[in-house]
């Protein structure tokens, strides 16, 4: 601990030659006194270090992550209460046009090879509703796909299955095929419409060498292909970056298809490139029960009535 200087005595100290012994004792004694901090005063920031301790009641708690404004089954899933996107006020105020108006959010979670050992009944009980798998990611075949895609099944859980896009060695018409083939009959009563995940391949250059007209190809030849075997359009997974930069943010599947962001750096995750909102948003990567690896949590806006009726129908 750094002790603070003491102060030089005054002129008149100096000159107090004939001071008795006692005398010189009480001065020093006073100004000893005079070195002591005073009481601190009610007007001081709760972060002045000579602030008096603020009550429980009168200080919020640091919050170390910041986790999404989700509704409330998000905050039973994750076992984290959640902030309020602004401080209460009598009247709540109007939802931003810009911002996904949902009543609620469903929680639920995306998976690959990168966890592959999960007891899907915590999942469930934790309070998840949905899963989805990979079925081909950025390494390839998932080898984990057919457990972890039944299993989230058998919990009573919605599933899913994406594919990883990677147009520079297959056309989107040749990778809708293949999926397809992975994922057997899609018309079981609860199986969610499949997703394509378009994002960089970690190994490849930036928008993995491939022009946005070259990209735009792939994805339009991919969706279109599903949507006339399964009855259905894939959802599209991408960051805005990524959409915007390498496929020249275009609006051309906007009408068509339904929208999961990846943003997990914000609180308010916004729609782009035309799509007038979100249907799923990936808000982070964290601790889920019955999964020892981090995984990758979402959430689908709307209710479980809205999440069923993308579940792809029976023929």
């Amino acid at each position: 601990m750094t002790r603070r200087p003491h102060a030089r005595p005054s002129a008149t100290v100096r000159l107090l030659s004939q001071v008795t012994l006692a005398g010189l004792l009480l001065a020093a004694a006073g100004a000893c006194g005079s070195d002591r901090a005073a009481p601190a005063s009610p007007g001081h920031r709760a972060d002045d270090p000579a602030a008096p301790a603020a009550s429980a009641s009168a200080v919020s708690p640091p919050v170390a992550t910041p986790t999404p404004p989700l509704a409330s089954p998000l905050a039973s899933a994750t076992g984290t209460a959640l902030p309020s996107a602004a401080p209460r006020a009598p009247r709540a105020a109007a939802p931003s046009p810009a911002t996904p108006a949902a009543p609620t959010s469903i929680p639920g979670i995306d998976v690959s090879k990168w966890q592959p050992s999960i007891d899907w009944r915590q999942v469930s009980g934790a309070g998840y509703r949905f899963a989805y798998v990979a079925a081909v990611g950025s390494y390839g075949t998932n080898p984990h796909f057919r457990a972890q895609y039944s299993g989230a099944a058998a919990a009573g859980l919605y599933r899913g299955a994406y594919f990883f896009a990677n147009p520079t060695i297959g056309t989107g018409t040749a990778d809708a095929d293949r999926f397809l083939t992975l994922l057997g009959d899609v018309h079981d009563g609860r199986t969610l419409w499949p997703v394509l995940d378009v994002e960089r391949h970690p190994t490849l250059a930036a928008c993995d060498g491939i022009s946005p007209a070259a990209w735009t190809t792939y994805v339009r030849a991919f969706l279109t292909r599903v949507a006339s075997r399964a009855g259905v359009t894939p959802v599209i997974y991408t960051a805005a970056n990524f959409w915007r930069t390498c496929l020249g943010n275009s609006t051309a599947f906007a009408r068509t298809t339904r929208l999961w962001a990846a943003q997990p750096r914000t609180l308010s995750p916004q729609p782009f490139a035309g799509w007038l909102r979100l249907t799923f948003w990936q808000h982070s990567t964290g601790a889920v029960p019955g999964i020892t690896a981090a995984t990758d949590r979402d959430a689908f806006f709307g209710t479980l009535s809205d999440l069923r009726a993308l579940v792809v129908p029976r023929p």
